[in-house]
Order: structure tokens, then C-alpha cells, then sequence
């Protein structure tokens, strides 16, 4: 017969995990029958302590089955990230930053807005477009940029013609096509012979001094394609034009010490002009810090950030800065003598 105290040690024995077969043996030894032993046991239920580690065991196959896919799928997604990081972050950033601190690169025309005085803007804006109808816009400096734009116009199409009559144009015209026939037609002397200079400073060519008719200018186009500062002295037919020789001599041999005690012609102009002939940014040190040495940085890194920089100084000096910056990216011709062709020979 089964009885509480039966029930009461079949559970006893299973929530100690004492098997089946031990708990049979204890009874019948108890003489109890088997009848009453396997009725007894049939009643009780296994123990959570012994059903658990069994549903415990299919549990974590359940979820070992569930994390192995987990993982490969995080572990793909921390790889893909971190190669996504290298090339967003160092081989497009960081390793080389490519984009980082980059300097802002203006088109010409996008520097010539910049500038804030309107007629100073429209007359870069007027060069850079070559349009002659937007020097109205440049008031006080209207008829210089009406000037500049026709040379410019006639500079790029190589045709004397485009002058319109203006002789102001003729030697930059002439220097650009190597013919020193549109000299000619210059009453000036000194702006004669200057076009003639310019000329065969420009090729190079000693040989073409022979076009010069007078002896002195014959002899400085000589010495200075001779590339002997040390012979410039012997122009004293004006205290500027042994100045003028060394600085043009400094530019075409890429040498700025030369520019050294050429105040006289505007040293300013020599440092500068050899440092954007071989753009050298370390000559614009010779300027010290002062406004002459952040447009020298800008020419020769082409880097209009630098003059940006002169916000603190006089406005003017930003402005002028702005528009040689432009008008250089541009390809146009800043300087007014024919020497300073010099400038745009090959390093």
C-alpha cells in the first residue's frame, strides 16, 4: 500500500539524486513490494535538481548554435568597420590626410571677389574674364583697366591689333611673339629699347642684342644675358639701370642674394618675382614679417590663405595681394616692364 511516508522518501532519495535502482534495493529491504515501490516512484516527478542540468545542457546547445552565427556576424561587422576606418580615416585621412587642413583652392575669379574695394574687384574680375565692359565698374581705376584688358586680349590672341592704337601694349605683344618689328612702332626710347631687351631676355638669346641700335642699351642687353652682376655697374647712364640689370640678372639665374642692394628699382619686386619664377616659398623670408612677405607667400605657394592673413594689417595690402594672386593663377602678366618677363622663364 503506498503510503506519505513512501511518497515522502521517493522524493527525499530523487532530490538527492539517489537512483532508481539504489531507491528499489533500500525499500524492498524494507519490504516494501514491488508493486508499491514502482507505483510510488510512477507518482513523483524527477527533481528539479536532477532535471535541470539536463534542460540546462539543451539549453546552452540552443544558445551556443544561436551565438556562433552571432559572433561570425559581429566579428565581419568589426572587421568591415575597421578596414572601412583605414581607408575613410588614413588612407583618405589621417595616413595622409588628404583632406584635412587641405588648403581652400578659389579659382581666380573666386579670389577676385574677395577683394573689397569694388574698384580694385572689377578691375581684377574685368583682367581675369578679359572683359573689357566690366572696367565700368572699376571707377577711379577705369582707364588703366581698360588698358590692362586690351593688352591682355591682345597678349593672348598674339595679334598686335587687338592694341587698338594703345603703343603701352606694344612691347608686351612683341616679347610674347619674339617679333621685334612691333618695337618699331614705339616713340618712346627708352620703351624702344626696353622691348628690344625684353625680347632677348625672354628667349634667352644673347644673339638677339643685335637688334638694338644704340650702343648702351646693346651693351646692357649683353651683360645682363651674359648673366655678369659684376659688370652692371658699368650702365651709369642712370643711377637705376645697374640696379635694374642685377635684379633682372638675379631673376634669370633663380639667384636671390643678387636682389641684395636693389632698393633703388625695388628689391621687393626681385624677391618676389625669383620666388614665383622657381616657386621657392623660402625667398619671401628676405621680407621679413611684414605685407610684402605674406603676397610673396601667396604667389609662390599660390596659396591664397596667406593673404587672408593680412585682415589685421591695412586692407589695401589684402586686396593687392588678392588681385596679384589672381591675375598670376590666371596666367596674365603682373609687371609692367618688359625685364620682368624674366620672371616667367623656366627655372
Amino acid at each position: 500500500m503506498i503510503t506519505k511516508e513512501l511518497i515522502e522518501y521517493i522524493k527525499t532519495c530523487r532530490e538527492q539524486n539517489i537512483s532508481d535502482e539504489q531507491i528499489k534495493a533500500t525499500l524492498k529491504e524494507q519490504n516494501w513490494s514491488d508493486e508499491d515501490i514502482n507505483a510510488g516512484l510512477s507518482q513523483i516527478s524527477q527533481p528539479t535538481e536532477t532535471i535541470q542540468p539536463v534542460e540546462f545542457t539543451e539549453t546552452r546547445k540552443s544558445k551556443k548554435k544561436f551565438l556562433i552565427p552571432l559572433i561570425v556576424i559581429i566579428g565581419v561587422l568589426i572587421i568591415g568597420g575597421g578596414i572601412f576606418a583605414y581607408f575613410q580615416f588614413f588612407r583618405e585621412g589621417s595616413g595622409e590626410l588628404k583632406n584635412v587642413e587641405k588648403t581652400e583652392e578659389l579659382s581666380a575669379m573666386e579670389i577676385c571677389n574677395k577683394i573689397g574695394d569694388e574698384a580694385d574687384r572689377n578691375w581684377c574680375l574685368a583682367r581675369v574674364n578679359k572683359d573689357v565692359s566690366l572696367c565700368e565698374g572699376a571707377s577711379r581705376v577705369k582707364d588703366m583697366c581698360v588698358e590692362d584688358v586690351i593688352t591682355d586680349i591682345a597678349v593672348q590672341k598674339k595679334d598686335v591689333k587687338e592694341c587698338k592704337g594703345d603703343s603701352s601694349c606694344y612691347p608686351d605683344v612683341a616679347v610674347i611673339t619674339q617679333n621685334p618689328e612691333i618695337c618699331e612702332n614705339i616713340e618712346s626710347e627708352f620703351l624702344l629699347n626696353e622691348c628690344l631687351i625684353g625680347i632677348a631676355v625672354f628667349a634667352e638669346d644673347i644673339g638677339l642684342c643685335q637688334n638694338i641700335e644704340s650702343d648702351y642699351y646693346k651693351k646692357e642687353c649683353e651683360i645682363i644675358l651674359g648673366k655678369d652682376s659684376s659688370l652692371c655697374p658699368e650702365l651709369n647712364q642712370k643711377a637705376s639701370d645697374s640696379l635694374r640689370c642685377k635684379g633682372t640678372i638675379a631673376v634669370l639665374t633663380n639667384n636671390p642674394s643678387l636682389c641684395v642692394g636693389t632698393e633703388g628699382v625695388g628689391a621687393g619686386w626681385c624677391y618676389a618675382a625669383v620666388a614665383l619664377k622657381t616657386e621657392d616659398d623660402s625667398v619671401c623670408k628676405n621680407f621679413g614679417e611684414s605685407e610684402d612677405y605674406y603676397n610673396c607667400m601667396a604667389m609662390a605657394k599660390k596659396d591664397v590663405s596667406f593673404c587672408e592673413l593680412l585682415d589685421n594689417k591695412d586692407l589695401y595690402y589684402k586686396d593687392y595681394c588678392l588681385s596679384e594672386l589672381a591675375l598670376s593663377l590666371s596666367g596674365l602678366e603682373i609687371y609692367t616692364s618688359a625685364f620682368h618677363y624674366v620672371s616667367r622663364l623656366p627655372k
